[in-house]
């Protein structure tokens, strides 16, 4: 059995993308980031 875990960043509505595919949005979510910034990664790792 093989066990996959994702971790992604959704818009509220449950999807990455836009209905025509674009994903703009995460250009000005990232320029907000802190740097180094890891959003949860590690504690999801653990």
């Amino acid at each position: 059995m093989v066990k996959v875990s994702v971790f992604i960043g959704t818009s509220l509505d449950g999807f990455i993308a836009r209905e025509d595919g674009d994903i703009s949005w995460l250009d000005s979510v990232n320029k907000k980031a802190t740097p180094g910034e890891d959003f949860g990664f590690n504690s999801f790792l653990e």
